[in-house]
């Protein structure tokens, strides 16, 4: 009966043998009665002992025998009475014993699990590879195998100290990237704020820890933008200082103008309030320059024309709009010529009164 007996031959591998009979393998016995009796009952024995007899079916039995050698099989047909109608023997011999056949299956299994540890292997999964092998050598233990086996245990045990420095390196690149896109959020916060410089160090850690394209390329943008507003602010400090030294020395309209020109430079509100209050000055002072220069006018023609106390008020008032050294000088001469005038009204008053007082005492000649 299938299966056949299978054993192991070295250099062949596993072969099935089709005239040799194993023990534990199942053998059919028929027989047949003739001329033929379908009320004959049949009896099957074997007079060697271990071997194993069932019959299922009429003429036809199974047997078992559980060691190799020489064995027989009778059978014998008898009637309903108990009287043999007829008999018949069967010598047959088992070669191949079971642990063989086992032998043969745990090394053909054990084969099969190698050429799956191989094809694991090739395809990279060294887990897999070492799990096959370690069963093929439990089941069929060799030197070879037990060396490749040692060896995959190296490689694998070599990967996993290079998978353990892999994930080392991950994790220090994810607590890299992490610490850099918080630098990169805390340097747009101080850009925000307007703390260029703590912003600009703080995309140079990031960029530093990360690198990262459109970050490097923002904070040139803004690094050029800062260098071109501290240039702007530098310009502004000299122009407001230059505007301070024109102040001080009274050069007013100069002094506006490089003040405006620092406030363009760079906004300023403090500046460009002091820049428009010198220009209400200057403009005040103008105002003041043209009255004065009117009142001159006047006072110059009022002078002509003999009016001199209206000259003199006029020259005053210029004065106190506009002090100019030659109004002065004026002022004094107008002074000067209303005091004489005066002491000269009062002396010819006062000889007027005396010409007065002489005609009244009849001194005529006197008071002529």
């Amino acid at each position: 009966l299938e299966p056949r007996p299978r054993v192991w031959r070295d250099g062949s591998g596993p072969v099935t043998l089709d005239n040799e009979w194993a023990s534990g393998q199942p053998l059919r016995f028929t027989a047949a009665l003739v001329p033929s009796n379908p009320a004959a009952r049949w009896i099957w024995i074997s007079p060697q002992p271990g071997c194993h007899i069932q019959s299922d079916v009429p003429g036809s039995a199974l047997a078992v025998c559980a060691e190799t050698g020489r064995h027989e099989i009778v059978a014998r047909a008898v009637d309903l009475r108990g009287f043999e109608l007829g008999a018949a023997r069967k010598v047959f011999t088992v070669t191949v014993s079971q642990q063989e056949v086992t032998a043969a299956r745990q090394r053909e299994e054990a084969q099969n699990l190698r050429e799956k540890g191989y094809l694991a292997l090739q395809s990279g999964n060294l887990a897999g590879a070492l799990a096959a092998y370690r069963e093929s050598y439990a089941l069929w233990p060799s030197e070879e195998l037990n060396r490749h086996i040692e060896q995959l245990e190296r490689q694998i045990s070599r990967q996993s100290d290079a998978e353990k420095q892999a994930a080392a390196l991950r994790r220090e690149q994810e607590k890299r990237e992490a610490e850099a896109e918080q630098l990169k959020q805390m340097g747009w916060e101080h850009i925000q704020a307007r703390r260029y410089d703590e912003g600009l160090e703080a995309f140079r850690r990031s960029l530093a820890l990360k690198p990262d394209a459109e970050l490097e390329s923002q904070a040139q943008q803004i690094r050029a933008a800062v260098e071109k507003r501290r240039e702007r602010q530098a310009e502004a400090a000299r122009l407001r200082q230059e505007g301070e030294r024109h102040e001080s020395a009274g050069r007013l309209r100069e002094a506006a103008a490089a003040y405006r020109a620092s406030v363009a430079a760079w906004q300023d509100e403090s500046i460009e309030q002091r820049a428009a209050q010198l220009e209400r000055k200057i403009a005040g002072q103008e105002a003041a320059l043209a009255e004065a220069n009117a009142l001159i006018t006047k006072a110059e023609n009022d002078e002509q024309q003999g009016r001199w106390e209206d000259a003199l008020e006029a020259y005053q008032k210029a004065a106190m709009l506009r002090p100019r050294a030659d109004v002065s000088a004026r002022i004094a001469r107008l002074q000067e010529r209303l005091r004489r005038q005066k002491a000269d009204r009062e002396t010819a008053e006062r000889l007027l009164k005396d010409a007065d007082n002489l005609a009244q005492a009849q001194r005529l000649e006197d008071a002529l």
